[in-house]
């Protein structure tokens, strides 16, 4: 059985390697600071946007209501947007998650 002792040396010593373990976690973790905003900002717009359906649908409603060319532009303009939207994201999801 351990003395009260060696009980008390070994808690302190644990304490001051899970201090040291956290500072190193901290240093690590921030380069991430900045895409962590931007995936917090990105989600907050998500959340407005679910909050606020009408305006999806408005906005849907200002697209059909335009011309066909119109329409046939800002759909293009649309769909380029979107992907260059998942290819950024797909690139921080590589280099944050490797």
């Amino acid at each position: 059985m351990k003395s009260v002792e060696a009980i008390v040396l070994e808690r302190a010593e644990l304490i001051s390697r899970a201090a040291v373990q956290r500072e190193r976690l901290a240093e690590q973790l921030q380069g991430l600071e900045r895409p962590a905003a931007l995936v917090d900002c990105a989600m907050a717009g998500v959340q407005w946007l679910r909050a606020h359906p009408h305006l999806v649908l408005l906005a849907a409603g200002a697209v059909v209501a335009l011309t066909p060319g119109k329409t046939f532009r800002v759909a293009r303009r649309g769909f380029v947007l979107w992907r260059s939207w998942h290819w950024a994201f797909s690139l921080i999801r590589e280099k944050l998650l490797p």
